[in-house]
């Protein structure tokens, strides 16, 4: 991401789809994120963990989304067709069909309902992504000695929801 441009001419972002178990990584949690901010890059995070199953990964995806201005969503965590108000049962949620029984890659109803849900969630992004300002100050310490500074937005219209790069590293660009 370093190499792709100023970041003031280029918005990175990184689109992750992940249940946010590390089998793999050279490197740490706090390194990934250090690398992001020093990129300036904004990590979009999609959970795919199973329906009903409680994920430790999950709240890696919020860390490195919150952490770097990004947002993450979890498609998965609500059963389609539980609506309690309205009666609605989505197919394979009676008898023998249930959410994790009955239909599954045979049918393909239960991979249609997952695949509808990561559709809505990259909607949201690309929606989020279409929909930001740019807004800019000049910091009160103006000596660009390398330490990560944070940044804080407030907004006065409570109904507003707000996301913001947490912070930048005063570097001399």
């Amino acid at each position: 991401m370093l190499k792709t441009g100023p970041p003031e001419n280029t918005r990175r972002v990184v689109v992750l789809i992940s249940n946010g178990l590390d089998v793999q990584s050279t490197h740490t949690l706090d390194e990934a994120l250090s690398m992001a901010r020093q990129a300036e890059t904004r990590i979009y995070a999609i959970g795919n963990a199973s329906y009903g199953f409680s994920n430790p990964g999950d709240e890696i995806l919020e860390r490195l989304s919150a952490d770097t201005g990004g947002a993450s969503y979890f498609p998965l965590r609500k059963t389609p067709g539980t609506d309690l108000a309205t009666g609605y049962l989505s197919q394979g949620q009676i008898g023998e069909t249930s959410q994790n029984k009955g239909l599954g890659a045979e049918t393909g109803k239960f991979s249609a309902q997952r695949l509808i849900q990561l559709a809505d969630s990259l909607e949201a992004i690309g929606r989020e992504l279409n929909d930001q300002y740019i807004l800019a100050y000049t910091p009160t310490k103006s000596t660009l000695d390398g330490t990560y500074r944070t940044i804080k937005v407030a907004v006065r219209r409570k109904s507003l929801q707000v996301r913001w790069k947490p912070g930048y590293f005063a570097v001399a660009e």
